[in-house]
């Protein structure tokens, strides 16, 4: 690993060293020379540094003389960036003109003296380079430099992995030995698997690795893929091939090409196409410790003692005291990564301390700390590119020292619940692409000249003051205009202060922000926000129609979420968004009609939530039922209590279906009663209805149109969850077609009696079944002993079931719960109960939140 990060450091001085910021530095400062002596130093290094990489693992000296050499690297590259950090603020304090503030900034006296501290610096730094090579008593051979193609580069066969390679299964098999050897696990090792191209080298090792022995015996590590790429992104390990290529998106890049290499597997993306979490087998993450624990290191207590070399500290305990994990390390200056989770309330006053010393971090993430103001010292870390204080509660405000930090890129404050105002100077982190401010229920404002942040390409939140136009320390809209490098997430909030909508709406531009993928609008908060006594519907509840023109997206956005408009009136772009993949209205009460939804291509979710007007979705007018919805995957509709249809005319609601739809839930819809087929959904959730609702529903499962002859026990339906049909005696006979059922959850259905119910055994595939706050049950159903397949059984909130029936014992329930059942937990729960022998025989007992019995043995 020290060889391969050597080639890369060395790399990367040459490139400093010619940028075009420390040219500036170089006329400035007058150390031409000492910086031109560097590089040639630093060149003659790395024209023998592939030979040296070749050798590293089989000799001492070589080893002994990279590692020396890497430990000056990275003090060359921490001086250049301090360099070209301090150059960035100079520009940015004079507007890129040589003036006399200048040396305010750079010395008590003037840039000579700083230029004579720079020559000292470099000059150090170049002695202790020469030293190293004057020390090197072996010869190294000038190697042509290697390249290696990314993956759209190779020309690679991929197919299906046989399970047989014809003449290499005795390699297999020695392969798998080794790898599940007692001794592997104590000492991890590295298998080279040698042979010329085409000879199956990569589909043996492919083999190998996911064979389901070593998968067993291999956990998989899951990571977070947005975080990674930001962390690779600060540690400078991403380079775009051009200047208009994000970072990210060659972060993403370099990502694909690992899991190519097997190096992540199981790669998750979100319904928007982003990759969000991975898994890494234990192999390789094995394999990844071995290559790096020599700069690398995870702290279980602060009574270890970090040897010298550590570049990299995580932090897994409870920190008692910051001066104690100060003690472990030898030299916090040396550090560029800082990782912790504080687990309480931390004293700004340690944290002061710790911040002075990490002077070369480039990392540092400190999630959950518990003081209210961050301490001012943070700005001492001006090389930090990567800052996540994310979940600190406390945290009221940000100190304006913190926008001395010109190399950041990156800065997390996901849920700081507390944080009112961002810095009011945050437009001179010029070099910021991802701020995350969401969770951020407190905030007020955006500062204003956020906007000039041209770089950004992640900004979660963006929420407008409620004198909006007014402040001068706020940002309007207009601040959106140029951010059109913005991609993933934006949520626009508070957007009921706005004085001028067509005006300040266009003025956001949102038009060109081609890469932006989700756009949430919201006038009204809903949740935790309303507990600000600014917000809240009664302050902007009007009839006025609020009409979305001029908030025109861009045709490739994915997500639409509309909360709180009022009267909104639909624009008349919504159906040139053939993208949209998730679509959601809510709280929009006065709204009390839609435009034409059904024939986006692509809608794989679609959210109608607390529209209290609203009577049908669509008016039925031009609808082909080949085309209705064709993407469809997943449905909520919520809180429409005058919702009675999907189509305003509902005499033939069975000529409309959906094609793919996998989830249904509707909740608090009292009067829906006719929906379009919904014959593939296989789970449905109804809360709140009526008895008709749960009829005329079931039976849009189970009906089947005037033109099939399919037979109503193909029903796919999987699991059904039914809550609050307060008219509710018997369950409809329809729910006994379900022939595919596997799990069945009855709940707070209060005029509900399941005793005599006999017709269980139609549900045949029944495997987990749930009663809760049934007021009525007062015995089980006496079908259920019919149902062999049933394996869990959960009772809860029944105060009227005072005893089990006999014939529970014949049932093979491999799982059995009761809570908040005072009789019946008595008579059950321990092995003197009166109920005790019926049940005695099942593995798995759970008797208010206390497993008596696990895994057939009794625990009390």
């Amino acid at each position: 690993m020290a060889e391969a990060v050597l080639c890369d450091l060395a790399g990367g001085i040459i490139s400093k060293l010619a940028s075009l910021v420390l040219q500036e530095t170089i006329l400035c400062f007058g150390v031409k020379d000492d910086l031109g002596k560097l590089g040639r130093t630093v060149s003659t290094i790395q024209a023998v540094l592939l030979d040296a990489e070749q050798q590293y693992s089989q000799s001492h000296q070589v080893k002994e003389w990279v590692d020396s050499l890497k430990d000056a690297f990275y003090d060359a590259d921490d001086l250049l960036d301090e360099f070209s950090t301090d150059v960035l603020v100079k520009q940015m304090m004079t507007g890129n003109k040589m003036v006399k503030e200048v040396r305010l900034f750079f010395s008590s006296s003037n840039p000579f003296v700083y230029g004579l501290k720079m020559a000292h610096k470099i000059g150090k730094v170049r002695s202790k380079l020469d030293e190293i090579v004057a020390n090197r008593n072996f010869h190294l051979e000038n190697l042509p430099e290697k390249t290696f193609p990314m993956v759209e580069e190779r020309e690679q066969t991929h197919s299906s992995l046989p399970q047989v390679v014809v003449g290499r299964e005795n390699d297999k098999k020695e392969i798998l030995d080794f790898l599940l050897s007692y001794s592997y696990r104590e000492n991890v090792s590295i298998i080279s698997i040698v042979g010329l191209g085409g000879l199956g080298k990569t589909t043996l090792a492919k083999l190998a690795y996911n064979d389901d022995m070593v998968k067993s015996n291999f956990e998989l590590k899951i990571i977070a893929i947005g975080h990674l790429v930001g962390l690779w992104i600060a540690q400078g390990f991403v380079e775009s091939s051009y200047s208009k290529q994000s970072l990210g998106d060659m972060g993403l890049t370099y990502f694909r090409d690992l899991e190519w290499r097997f190096f992540f597997e199981k790669v998750e993306e979100d319904l928007l196409g982003n990759l969000t979490y991975c898994k890494m087998h234990d192999l390789m993450y094995d394999l990844a410790k071995l290559v790096a624990r020599e700069e690398n290191i995870l702290l279980i207590s602060d009574e270890e003692r970090v040897q010298e070399g550590i570049r990299h500290l995580s932090m897994d305990f409870q920190i008692e005291s910051w001066e104690k994990v100060a003690n472990c390390l030898p030299d916090m200056t040396k550090l560029r990564t800082f990782m912790s989770w504080p687990k309480k309330q931390d004293k700004e006053v340690e944290c002061h301390e710790i911040f002075s010393k990490l002077s070369c971090t480039r990392v540092l993430i400190l999630c959950g700390m518990g003081f209210e103001r961050v301490p001012p010292s943070i700005g001492k870390l001006k090389l930090i590119r990567f800052l996540d204080l994310s979940y600190s509660k406390g945290i009221e405000i940000l100190p304006d020292s913190i926008i001395k930090l010109q190399n950041l890129q990156t800065l997390y404050l996901y849920d700081c619940e507390k944080l009112k105002q961002l810095p009011k100077h945050m437009k001179r982190l010029v070099n910021l692409r991802d701020l995350d401010i969401s969770g951020c229920v407190s905030l007020t404002h955006m500062p204003r000249g956020i906007g000039q942040l041209t770089s950004l390409e992640y900004l979660t939140t963006f929420v407008l003051a409620k004198d909006n136009g007014v402040s001068k320390h706020s940002g309007g809209l207009v601040e959106l205009r140029y951010l059109n490098n913005l991609r993933g997430y934006l949520a626009i909030s508070n957007l009921q202060y706005v004085k001028n909508p067509a005006s300040e709406f266009e003025a956001a531009n949102l038009k060109e922000k081609q890469h932006l993928q989700s756009l949430s609008l919201a006038w009204q908060l809903g949740d935790r926000y309303d507990n600000d006594s600014n917000r809240g519907p009664d302050n902007v509840e009007n009839d006025e129609e609020m009409s979305l023109e001029e908030f025109r997206p861009h045709l490739n956005l994915k997500e639409l979420i509309v909360y709180g408009c009022g009267r909104l009136m639909f624009p008349s772009w919504i159906s040139s968004l053939t993208n949209l993949v998730n679509l959601r209205i809510d709280n929009c009460k006065k709204c009390q009609h839609f435009p034409p939804l059904d024939q986006f291509p692509s809608l794989k979710r679609l959210r109608i939530e607390n529209l209290t007007d609203l009577e049908c979705i669509e008016s039925g007018i031009n609808c082909d039922n080949a085309l209705f919805f064709p993407s469809l995957e997943g449905l909520w509709l919520k809180n429409c209590p005058n919702l009675k249809g999907w189509r305003r005319d509902t005499s033939t609601p069975q000529l409309l279906q959906f094609h793919c739809l996998f989830y249904l839930e509707i909740r608090s819809c009292p009067n829906l009663t006719s929906m379009p087929l919904i014959l593939s959904v296989q789970r449905l959730v109804l809360i709140n209805a009526s008895k008709k609702s749960l009829e005329d529903i079931l039976k849009m499962k189970i009906s089947v149109s005037q033109s099939t002859s399919s037979s109503i026990s193909l029903s796919p339906l999987k699991i059904l969850y039914i809550e609050g049909i307060e008219d509710l005696e018997v369950l409809p006979e329809d729910l006994w077609h379900l022939t595919s059922l596997e799990d069945l959850v009855i709940k707070a259905c209060e005029e509900l009696n399941l005793s005599d119910d006999v017709q269980w055994q139609y549900l045949r595939s029944l495997q987990r079944l749930q009663f809760a706050n049934l007021i009525k049950l007062a015995s089980l159903p006496k079908g259920l002993q019919h149902v062999p397949t049933l394996r869990r059984l959960v009772i809860k909130s029944c105060p009227n079931l005072i005893s089990l029936p006999g014939w529970i014992g014949s049932l093979t329930v491999q799982s059995f719960v009761i809570k908040e059942c005072p009789q019946l937990s008595e008579s059950c729960k321990n092995n003197k109960g009166a109920d005790w022998p019926k049940i005695a025989h099942i593995p798995n007992i759970s008797i208010d939140g206390r497993w008596i019995q696990e895994d057939g043995c009794y625990k009390l």
